[in-house]
């Protein structure tokens, strides 16, 4: 009796410990692509009054990624087209991909921060399988390849649940990784960053990523292709990660058209003359916002660039108001900054 009772609970433990393992090793699979390895950042985020002052405190040394080689001195450059305008009743827009010249007087989204993942709403020349598209009350990533999966419930594995991550950048180098997923997208990519959820010695990091696909093998291979394409323009060096995103990162959706008819009150930036500069107070901005996108406009009149930041979206002006003071002791700009209803100016 007490045999039959020994080997019944050694039969449990090794049981419930195979469990635990199986268990351990899939956490550990798809927590492993947030982990940033041979990187050395020792950086501290020191807040005063007169705005956010980032402090190195040793030089960075990383395998993940070089810089590109870039004749411009802007990540996205002038030619490049938005395929997202700041018009109509919604107050974001499709604009139409078959005009070729860029509208004058008209602002157009460049880069556009929705929680953690940011997207170039941009419309690249090459051949893709992939385009912006308005469904319903979206505006999100419409892949070709994937249509068929809403009429057939079999074909949804057709769907893409993975992505290759082909580099990593600390939140000083922002604009460096706009110029790497503007790059891919220019190749016909669906390219996107991701931001870290939480610090990694003490910075936030954007990981530069193409989606989606079927498997993690399939990748792998994308991404091993990406880099002997575009070894001349794009240095792609240490690992290629193939990861699974969570549910908001894989979500196709660019922007809920309901969030700024239900909430049209935005929080806007001073006009910024210089991409670069927008971009680097976009990318701190992104940090203290759930929402956030730069603009940028043709003057019709002197036909040099514009660009601004807005970050929305509120209900009321008081709920903006009461959002930018809180802002404002924290960083300066938002002194500076105006509370606007979407469609009046």
């Amino acid at each position: 009796m007490n045999k039959n009772v020994s080997w019944t609970l050694l039969i449990f433990i090794w049981s419930g410990v195979i469990l635990l393992t199986f268990t351990a090793y899939r956490l550990v699979r798809i927590q492993t692509y947030d982990l940033q390895q041979e990187v050395m950042v020792r950086q501290t985020l020191q807040w005063e009054e007169d705005g956010i002052d980032l402090i190195d405190e040793t030089s960075i040394s990383s395998t993940d990624n070089k810089s590109i080689a870039e004749n411009s001195s802007e990540p996205i450059a002038m030619t490049n087209r938005s395929a997202l305008v700041e018009a109509g009743d919604s107050y974001f827009n499709i604009f139409d991909q078959h005009i070729n010249e860029q509208p004058l007087d008209q602002w157009m989204i460049l880069v556009l921060q929705n929680h953690l993942k940011i997207n170039l709403p941009l419309t690249p020349e090459t051949s893709r399988d992939w385009e912006w598209a308005l469904v319903g009350d979206k505006i999100r990533i419409q892949f070709r390849s994937e249509l068929d999966a809403r009429k057939d419930i079999l074909s949804r594995k057709k769907q893409g649940k993975y992505s290759v991550q082909l580099g990593s950048f600390k939140s000083d180098n922002f604009t460096e990784a706009i110029s790497w997923t503007r790059r891919l997208i220019d190749e016909g990519y669906y390219t996107y960053l991701h931001r870290t959820e939480e610090k990694f010695e003490k910075k936030y990091w954007y990981r530069v990523r193409v989606g989606f696909f079927k498997n993690t093998e399939d990748a792998l291979e994308e991404g091993l292709k990406i880099q002997q394409r575009l070894r001349q323009s794009i240095q792609i060096e240490g690992r290629i990660w193939s990861v699974i995103p969570d549910s908001r990162e894989m979500s196709r959706e660019l922007i809920n058209l309901k969030q700024p008819r239900n909430k049209p009150w935005v929080i806007q930036f001073p006009v910024y003359p210089k991409q670069n500069k927008a971009l680097e107070d976009l990318a701190l901005a992104a940090l203290m916002s759930d929402f956030s996108y730069l603009s940028r406009k043709i003057d019709g009149k002197t036909l040099e660039p514009e660009f601004r930041i807005r970050l929305g979206f509120f209900e009321t002006s008081s709920e903006a108001k009461k959002q930018k003071y809180m802002f404002a002791r924290q960083w300066s700009i938002f002194k500076k900054s105006h509370i606007i209803r979407l469609g009046k100016q």
